[in-house]
């Protein structure tokens, strides 16, 4: 009897153990199977950001080839521009005004904005013939240096940027380039003249339209100054307010003067 209550106890201990050693298989495998989850999900994870960061790099990559061609296309314009400023340069006017030496591309007269002028025609045949050089075959000419230098500053402006603005005259030479214009017809440097649009009166100035909205004496100039290079005139229409829509007892009127100067303070 006592031998078979030991081995009952033995097979007793041999099942909880092995129960207790299953249930620690089971409890690894868990741990595995969460492991290995949790590995995938980081893996997917993983794969994704990779894919955005995969994505961004090529549109960064994208981006900037795009703004490396915008660029490279901008060098190729300013060659392509350069190259035939170059090769364009053609036969070269050399002009001495009064011991200032000037050089510009016969070519550059032909721009639209000099075509017409006597500046154009003067260095053209037979005309170009009859005028003076010295011993170095330059042109002698007895034009104001300063503004012949506004001229031909504008005149290659215009050979890199058609667009180019007129440049401004300084207010000490602008009476010798008037008369510097006038005699070669250069258009852009004769502005049509109108109204000032800018002022501090209650003026209303549309185009050429000066509309009075208050009683009283206001003072309003040109834009530019008449120029005394040649002669100047001006036109003025003077309409009123229809009878029925104005006061009775009110008067009004208009005068026009030369006064020399820009109004200011109770000028105004």
């Amino acid at each position: 009897m006592d031998g078979a209550e030991d081995f009952g106890s033995s097979d007793a201990l041999l099942e909880s153990t092995f129960r207790r050693l299953l249930s620690a298989f089971a409890s690894e495998r868990d741990k595995l199977r969460n492991m290995s989850q949790s590995m995938e999900q980081a893996k997917m994870a993983t794969a994704e950001e990779l894919e955005a960061m995969e994505t961004q790099t090529q549109e960064w990559c994208r981006r900037e080839q795009l703004k490396i061609k915008d660029e490279w296309a901008k060098v190729n314009d300013i060659t392509n521009r350069m190259k035939a400023l170059v090769e364009g340069q053609g036969e070269l006017i050399e002009a001495i005004c009064t011991g200032q030496l000037f050089a510009f591309p016969k070519s550059s007269l032909s721009l639209k904005d000099f075509e017409g002028t006597l500046l154009a025609t003067m260095f053209s045949p037979p005309y170009s013939d009859n005028l003076p050089k010295d011993s170095q075959g330059r042109y002698v000419l007895d034009i104001n240096p300063m503004c012949f230098k506004i001229v031909v500053d504008h005149l290659q402006n215009l050979r890199l940027n058609p667009a180019a603005a007129v440049p401004v005259v300084p207010k000490e030479h602008r009476f010798n380039m008037d008369v510097l214009a006038d005699a070669l017809k250069l258009r852009m440097f004769m502005p049509e003249n109108r109204m000032a649009t800018t002022h501090s009166t209650s003026l209303l100035v549309r185009g050429s339209t000066v509309t009075a909205g208050h009683q009283g004496w206001q003072c309003i100039t040109a834009e530019h100054p008449l120029t005394m290079a040649r002669d100047s005139y001006f036109e003025c229409l003077v309409e009123r307010v229809p009878r029925q829509d104005r006061n009775p007892s009110s008067t009004g009127g208009i005068c026009i003067g030369v006064i020399g100067h820009v109004p200011i303070g109770t000028e105004v």
